[in-house]
């Protein structure tokens, strides 16, 4: 029966990696505003090589008094995954992500409380929470955030995930770092800042960043592109994890250490050639000096942003309102005028004052 279970769960994993891909750090999200940032790449659950080979290649124990799963239940599981991967969002997503929630569910209840016999190998197991934790966050998304009680679903998710990874760093310590791990981190930071729990967000988006740096003491600086990983790198810092974190500490008014985030974020972009990313990044750094009091450094900032990349609305806004709170009144309508006129997202949204503070 051991053995059945076995190859049930190995045509799963199999029929995962097909449908599924493996890159979560290849490249960076799209859109970021000071306080909000819209992020893209950590939206697929990968099913790693490494976990097909460990499945096929090493027999999962089975639990006294206990059933195999069944193929119907594999099936299942895959069908979940592979809605996720699809990130449905036209009519009916709501259902979808209602069904991927419970269907994931039944397997975690299953898998955990020994029911099924073939228990999943440890990174599947955190696997499924992260799914759940993914189906409940993009429901609250798709119904405007007037569901926490989702969002607090998946921290719980994440809780047990993250868990699940940490417990098998400290009984493995030679195992080398695996990329779901400051993903499942990051996820978690997002999650609560919907919570607006900010320390807590600041906490997984700085273990995050620690996972990522070289863990020798050298700097993790910016390097172009094309270069080489050196013996002993982290798995290469994600500039928008920065940003994420810049975002949090600024919430927090902890403008100077945001600063700091920012501009690592930006030499990145930089150097990988991304302007617009870059201009984005800059501009949240003269958002934070403003924010820190440095008025000077911040209105060089926000010209260079705007000399260099007009397209980018904050800057003219926040501009904007600095000349116009310096008297420099012809200078403040200028920069208000070409945001409101030039740029295709308009200035519309800076009048609504809650859309601003939030």
């Amino acid at each position: 029966m051991a053995r059945r279970a076995a190859s049930s769960l190995r045509f799963l994993f199999l029929l995962l990696f097909a449908i599924a891909p493996f890159a979560l750090w290849d490249s960076y999200g799209c859109g970021p505003r000071y306080v909000s940032f819209v992020w893209n790449r950590f939206q697929v659950l990968p099913v790693s090589r490494r976990l097909l080979l460990a499945t096929v290649c090493f027999p999962l124990p089975a639990a006294a008094e206990s059933r195999p799963a069944t193929k119907a239940e594999l099936y299942e599981i895959a069908g979940a995954f592979a809605k996720l991967a699809s990130t449905p969002n036209g009519p009916g997503a709501t259902e979808v992500y209602e069904e991927v929630e419970k269907t994931l569910g039944n397997a975690i209840q299953k898998w955990e409380s020994g029911t099924i016999s073939a228990k999943a190998i440890v990174e599947e197991r955190a696997r499924l929470r992260l799914g759940r934790a993914r189906a409940r966050v993009v429901y609250n998304d798709l119904l405007q955030g007037t569901r926490p009680d989702k969002v607090a679903g998946a921290i719980q998710d994440y809780d047990v995930g993250i868990s699940i990874m940490e417990n098998d760093f400290r009984e493995h310590p030679d195992r080398v770092m695996y990329s779901e791990y400051p993903d499942a981190l990051v996820k978690r930071g997002l999650a609560k800042e919907g919570l607006q729990d900010w320390n807590g967000a600041v906490q997984d988006y700085t273990k995050a960043i620690q996972a990522l740096r070289p863990k020798d003491g050298r700097a993790d600086v910016a390097m172009p592109g094309s270069s080489r990983i050196q013996e002993g790198d982290g798995l290469g810092m994600n500039p928008l994890i920065l940003n994420f974190r810049g975002n949090a500490l600024g919430q927090l008014r902890r403008y100077d250490e945001a600063v700091e985030d920012y501009e690592e974020a930006t030499q990145i972009f930089d150097a990988d050639g991304e302007v617009r990313q870059a201009s984005l990044s800059r501009a949240n750094t003269g958002l934070a000096l403003f924010g820190a009091g440095r008025e000077a450094e911040a209105q060089l900032i926000m010209e260079k942003v705007v000399r260099n990349d007009p397209g980018v609305t904050d800057a003219h806004v926040a501009l904007a309102a600095w000349y116009w709170a310096n008297g420099r009144v012809p200078e403040a309508e200028s920069q208000w005028q070409f945001a409101c006129e030039q740029i295709d997202s308009g200035c519309q949204a800076y009048k609504d004052m809650k859309w601003v503070s939030e």
